[in-house]
C-alpha cells in the first residue's frame, strides 16, 4: 500500500528547491511521541546514500502538496505562514553536521509540546476522509553556506501515517 510512483515523482518535482536531496531515504515511520506524555509525532527516517560531504545545519521541515486536505480555514491559512519550521533536538544531525560523506538515520519529535496525540490523530484521519492525497514531507537545510538544500523527501499519504502511528512504527509512512 505505498505511494503510487507517478505522484510520487510529480510530488519529488514540485519540493521547495527543485534539487536532489542529501540523503536518499530506504525508509521512515511515524509513532505517538513520549516526550511529553499524550503528545507529539515521533518520526523515524532511515537512509543508505549521503551525496554532500559538506557540512549541513539549520534543519527544517515543510509540507509539499496537499498534505492539509480536509483541515479547517484556519489550519490551511495559518500554515503557510509556520512552515518551514525548525528542527531541534535531531538524532542524527551532529553527523551532518561534520565534513563527511557519511550517512545517517534521523529521528525527531514534532509538536512535543502542544500537539495531542487526539488532535494528531483527527488531522490524519481528516486528511484520509478528503481523498488522501500524496504529498510530500521534505526536510530541508543549509549547505556550509551554500544555501538552501533538500535534506530528505518523503512521498507519503495520511493513511500510511495513520497505519504506521497504529502499528507503533512497524509499518512504513513511505
Amino acid at each position: 500500500q505505498g505511494v503510487d510512483l507517478r505522484a510520487e515523482h510529480h510530488i519529488q518535482r514540485l519540493g521547495t528547491t527543485h534539487m536532489e536531496p542529501v540523503l536518499r531515504v530506504t525508509s521512515a515511520s511515524a509513532t505517538p511521541g513520549t516526550v511529553r506524555r499524550g503528545h507529539g509525532l515521533h518520526v523515524q527516517i532511515s537512509t543508505d546514500l549521503r551525496r554532500q560531504a559538506a557540512p549541513l545545519s539549520a534543519l527544517r521541515i515543510t509540507l509539499v502538496g496537499p498534505a492539509l486536505a480536509g483541515q479547517r480555514a484556519a489550519i490551511r491559512v495559518l500554515a503557510p505562514t509556520l512552515l518551514p519550521f525548525r528542527l531541534t533536538h535531531v538524532r542524527g544531525a551532529h553527523t551532518l553536521s561534520a565534513r563527511s560523506s557519511t550517512t545517517t538515520d534521523l529521528d525527531f519529535t514534532l509538536g512535543a509540546k502542544q500537539l495531542s496525540h487526539a488532535a494528531l490523530f483527527s488531522l490524519v484521519d481528516t486528511a484520509v476522509e478528503a481523498g488522501d492525497p500524496v504529498f510530500l514531507i521534505e526536510l530541508l537545510c543549509e549547505c556550509d553556506g551554500t544555501g538552501t538544500m533538500p535534506l530528505a523527501q518523503i512521498p507519503t499519504r495520511a493513511s500510511l501515517i495513520r497505519a504506521s502511528l497504529s502499528a507503533g512504527g512497524d509499518a512504513s509512512i513511505v
